[in-house]
């Protein structure tokens, strides 16, 4: 079995990635010139508030719909899917369009990017879960003895 490799993407095609020296003056080309490179999402992705509504859409319908299949119910899921489903379907059609608008509009629904934040309160919970002594502690998390007179006579 033959291996096809597949051209590798760069800014600049003419040059070699490896060229170290003709990066470097790319690079400064580009400064010099204003250009700047977009900026890449942490995620790779945005993630907008309008993406995290479908989500949380999909996941409010569908979890219950999976409860009542696995209890045996078959009316139940059916009206979900109907009812709810072609509604929610139908409205975040439509929202989604406005993603193309020019001007933009709802633009923290349809473009601010809330992945940042996201990470940030991932990262602060799963430090908290697996090393709680990582975190920083705050003057309000400190024990009372923290605050004795000794302490607090180096302030004026």
């Amino acid at each position: 079995m033959a291996q096809s490799t597949l051209p590798r993407k760069h800014p600049y095609p003419d040059l070699e990635s490896d060229d170290v020296e003709a990066q470097a003056l790319l690079k400064g080309l580009n400064n010099y010139l204003g250009v700047t490179e977009p900026q890449r999402p942490p995620l790779l992705v945005k993630i907008t508030g309008y993406r995290l509504v479908t989500t949380a859409v999909i996941a409010g319908l569908g979890v219950p719909k999976a409860i009542a299949s696995y209890e045996g119910q078959s009316v139940v899921p059916t009206t979900l899917d109907w009812v709810s489903g072609v509604a929610a379907a139908v409205i975040l059609y439509w929202i989604g369009l406005f993603e193309a608008a020019d001007p933009p509009v709802l633009k923290w629904l349809l473009h601010d990017d809330y992945g940042p934040a996201i990470l940030k309160v991932v990262r602060v919970f799963i430090l908290s879960i697996c090393a709680p002594s990582a975190l920083p502690v705050f003057a309000a998390d400190r024990p009372p003895q923290a605050y004795t007179s000794a302490s607090s006579s180096a302030c004026p």
